[in-house]
């Protein structure tokens, strides 16, 4: 889950705080992917001497308290019904997501364990593929290219931080190896939008 904050507060322009994305988990493909958005925009003041204060009272004002909890329960039930409706129309359909994990950091496997309990509770089938905490780059791209040429695995994601030797630009280059159609994660269009 990416999440981006900005604040802007200039005297021609309004101020915004803008949260977005989190791509959503269960989907087939890139084109499929659901993000979602909240926004909350406020005319800045015509005193730009208390902009940031009178910005921050009205955006309290506005401000809305959401139940995460709620929300992903609901979004869990939504895409367990639409799994079962479509394995109901197509018996052969599985949906299947690899998640491949290098080492076994307490934080990094806490996190596995909550996907794989998602995946189990909407019918998604579950592999953990776990590798040794000195696991290269390459041997991580080869399992995810190999991944990738399976047409049994729907999505994989790849569980970060994959170890403390292998460097951002190792990270970069085991997410740029994600196809974009069984990226779950969203790295892929992530790393577009950068570019773009």
């Amino acid at each position: 889950m990416n999440s981006i904050a900005r604040i802007g507060n200039r005297a021609h322009l309004p101020a915004r705080i803008i949260f977005t994305h989190h791509p959503f988990v269960a989907r087939r493909s890139l084109a499929q992917r659901r993000c979602f958005f909240v926004m909350s925009t406020v005319a800045a003041p015509e005193d730009q001497s208390h902009a940031p204060v009178e910005v921050a009272k009205e955006v309290s004002k506005r401000a809305q308290v959401i139940d995460g909890t709620a929300i992903a329960k609901s979004i869990r039930d939504e895409v367990a019904q639409r799994i079962s409706s479509l394995r109901a129309q197509y018996p052969r359909f599985q949906p299947h997501l690899v998640i491949v994990q290098a080492g076994a950091r307490p934080d990094s496997t806490t996190y596995v364990r909550m996907k794989a309990k998602a995946a189990a509770e909407t019918g998604i089938k579950y592999t953990h593929v776990h590798l040794e905490a000195e696991a290269s780059v390459q041997e991580i791209v080869s399992i995810v290219e190999k991944l990738n040429r399976d047409e049994s695995v729907s999505g994989i994601l790849v569980q970060l931080p994959l170890g403390d030797h292998i460097t951002a630009e190792g990270e970069r280059q085991v997410t740029e190896a994600i196809s974009p159609d069984k990226d779950v994660d969203g790295y892929v269009g992530l790393m577009l939008s950068c570019v773009g």
